[in-house]
């Protein structure tokens, strides 16, 4: 429906144990974008469903998101350990630890004011910017995705820099790159848009092993 607000559903991770540690995969889904909304690795996710690139998925195939379902699911019943009530725990810290050397070789993606930075409910930060204007690749690497079947991102491409860092760039006018194609860092990947998006705007991240982290860490904005 015109002028219908589009819920940021990039901003919070779906629950595993809701979905029984699986998905079921959708039409046009891949190994990529079902990662990428879990937050969890893409090679990690291939490799506890033991599959081998170029990862073709089939719609309805089901896909463990969770490395202990998976595991567990590989036991006869009787051997299943029962679950234990964990009392006090402590969840794992995602922060990256990166040299400060690093910060100089990445570039900011688009010109334009930041007015949403990175926080709880933000995984990356908003760039606003307008209709048209380019969006460049921040540093050098491969396209994993570029395609709009991730729900709430729009038209989105996801760059891979090295084994464990990935590069979204979300809500574009048009991409103007396709997956498997190397691009250099500064190279114009897409027109700002405003695909699932209510303003023209560019959503970038940055995730390190699937989990996001602030930009700041290579940049100062």
């Amino acid at each position: 429906m015109s002028g219908q607000k589009v819920a940021p559903v990039h901003q919070a991770f779906p629950s595993k144990a809701a979905h029984g540690g699986t998905h079921r995969v959708g039409y046009g889904e891949t190994l990529v974008t079902i990662a990428w909304t879990y937050g969890v690795d893409h090679q990690e996710l291939a490799a506890i469903n033991h599959l081998e690139p170029p990862y073709h998925l089939q719609p309805g195939q089901r896909l463990y998101v969770d490395p202990e379902k998976a595991a567990m699911a590989k036991l006869p019943s009787m051997q299943r350990p029962k679950a234990e009530k964990k009392v006090g725990s402590v969840k794992p810290s995602f922060k990256a630890v990166l040299p400060k050397s690093l910060a100089q070789q990445w570039l900011w993606p688009a010109k334009g004011t930041v007015s949403a930075p990175f926080s709880t409910n933000n995984r990356g930060v908003d760039i606003q910017g307008s209709q048209g204007d380019p969006v460049f690749a921040a540093n050098d690497g491969i396209v994993l995705y570029a395609g709009q079947h991730l729900r709430g991102y729009g038209k989105v491409i996801l760059i891979q820099h090295s084994k464990d860092l990935v590069s979204a760039y979300a809500h574009n006018h048009q991409n103007l790159v396709a997956e498997g194609q190397s691009v250099r860092k500064g190279q114009r990947i897409a027109d700002m848009g405003k695909s699932e998006s209510n303003q023209v705007k560019l959503h970038f991240e940055i995730r390190e092993k699937g989990k996001p982290i602030d930009p700041k860490r290579f940049f100062a904005y």
